[in-house]
């Protein structure tokens, strides 16, 4: 399928929290989450209340050593 995002998500991680823009219909969202199991299900219920569909979202995210690894298996 060659589908095109409608929505866009940018994720800034450190050790302790994680810095998420979404960028959706135009116009701009930011939340920090803390970088922990419940803080990546917190972010995931996030974005699904904001009508993000999986297969239409572009995910990106500065890989910062292993702190980027589990928030990235929440959308593998």
């Amino acid at each position: 399928m060659n589908e095109q995002a409608t929505c866009v998500v940018g994720i800034d991680v450190s050790k302790r929290k994680l810095d998420i823009a979404l960028l959706a219909n135009s116009k701009i969202k930011s939340k920090v989450f803390d970088n922990t199991v419940t803080g990546h299900r917190e972010l995931v219920q996030w974005l699904l209340e904001r009508g993000t569909e999986q297969q239409r979202t572009h995910i990106c995210m500065e890989a910062t050593g292993p702190y980027s690894e589990a928030v990235g298996h929440c959308f593998g």
